[in-house]
């Protein structure tokens, strides 16, 4: 794999997504150089380094890493040279380093919230022996700005909130008009359960007006220009102009139920047991994601017996697919479910492979963490196969 060329000074190794390793930046001063992440193991950082030789470019002696998060930090114990990081990425990275990595610990986190299963997914495909991994602290931390003078380029570090993680640090570099933010643009899958906070999302924006640069460095896609990740941040804030919010009034469950369910004709088309999710509604624990005083998803939960709760009945609207919306309801109903004392939460749904509608349906209740548990052919009808999925609490 081979460096490509931002500016005369910067490049960068492309990422991959199947093991979500991210873009891996390297600028070239006269004097040293510095790199900016340190991949995800040592195999990535051993391909980062062979990039650079065959490219005749010294190995950095400097690397600043952009977060805690494991695929742009657990190649720290096979860098060339020193490590940065903030304050903050130091404390949680120590804290990251106590962890047992076996499936069952592993498994254990994600239940906890403390990781997630996109994570784990990644670490197990780039990891086929979990024992290999090693995590630890970089060997400096700041809580303050830093530049460093590399010699006909100057780096400006830049330790901050961002939209993706409390401990960003960003990286720029004024004679190149370049500003490396690695993911700090992105959604936030620890603290904001896969959404990005619109406060943060308005903080960022201004944090970004304060910079002069041409390009825009991501974490894990090509570099983009000013005006470019500009747009994607107003398209963020349009598309995150909700909050979740559990609703008390029966009333209000019952209202919500209806204006959503009856935008969704094509999953909830029977007149008849529209009404009944609607009348359900209202003796339910409820949640709605609501954009100003309009309902744009919601769910409701049900119990089933003393240790199991169902999710009875979800809905967003068409406009919010694909914008966390219903992640964000899930996640909600999770940890309630949860801090109820149930154990378990299961949720029914048409059995994949029947209807494009509730194929999406089956995906995003997979994507979630919920696994199959049986399929009851004849509990609707024949034409409905009903699959219930299950997950732990």
């Amino acid at each position: 794999m081979e460096l490509i060329k931002i500016t005369d000074r910067i490049s960068y190794l492309p990422g991959e997504q199947r093991t979500d390793r991210p873009l891996l930046y390297y600028i070239r001063g006269d004097r040293y150089s510095v790199a900016v992440d340190a991949g995800n193991s040592r195999a990535h950082v051993e391909l980062f380094y062979s990039a650079l030789t065959a490219a005749g470019l010294p190995l950095p002696k400097l690397t600043v890493l952009t977060h805690w998060h494991w695929d742009h930090t657990f190649g720290l114990p096979y860098l060339h040279g020193a490590s940065i990081a903030t304050a903050k990425t130091q404390e949680k990275l120590r804290e990251v380093a106590q962890w047992a990595w076996t499936r069952e610990a592993m498994d254990a986190r994600e239940q906890t919230g403390e990781d997630i299963a996109f994570c784990n997914g990644c670490i197990r495909e780039e990891y086929a022996d979990l024992s290999e991994i090693r995590v630890q602290p970089a060997d400096m931390g700041i809580d303050s700005l830093m530049a460093l003078d590399l010699g006909g380029v100057t780096l400006h570090l830049i330790p901050t909130d961002s939209v993706h993680s409390r401990d960003a640090m960003l990286i720029w570099a004024p004679e190149e008009k370049a500003l490396i933010a690695g993911d700090a643009e992105c959604e936030d899958f620890y603290e904001g359960h896969g959404r990005a906070n619109p406060e943060r999302i308005a903080a960022y924006v201004k944090l970004l007006d304060s910079f002069d640069f041409d390009f825009y460095c991501y974490g894990h896609i090509p570099p983009v220009d000013r005006a470019g990740i500009l747009r994607e941040m107003a398209e963020m804030t349009e598309k995150y102009s909700y909050e979740i919010t559990a609703v008390e009034e029966p009333d209000r469950r019952a209202a919500y139920a209806e204006a959503v369910l009856h935008a969704l004709p094509e999953w909830f088309g029977i007149p008849e047991a529209r009404e009944e999710y609607i009348r359900e509604s209202a003796d339910r624990l409820f949640f709605a994601a609501m954009d100003g005083e309009k309902p744009v998803g919601f769910l409701y939960l049900k119990e089933t017996g003393r240790d199991t709760v169902e999710l009875y009945a979800m809905g967003v609207l068409k406009a919010r697919h694909r914008t966390g919306v219903g992640r964000a309801l899930v996640e909600a109903a999770r940890r309630a479910a949860r801090e109820a004392g149930y154990a378990f939460m299961q949720v029914k749904t048409v059995q994949m492979g029947k209807y494009a509608e509730y194929d999406a349906t089956n995906r995003f209740y997979l994507a979630m963490g919920f696994k199959e548990f049986e399929v009851f052919p004849h509990l609707w009808d024949e034409w409905n196969p009903c699959q219930v999925y299950v997950m732990g609490l």
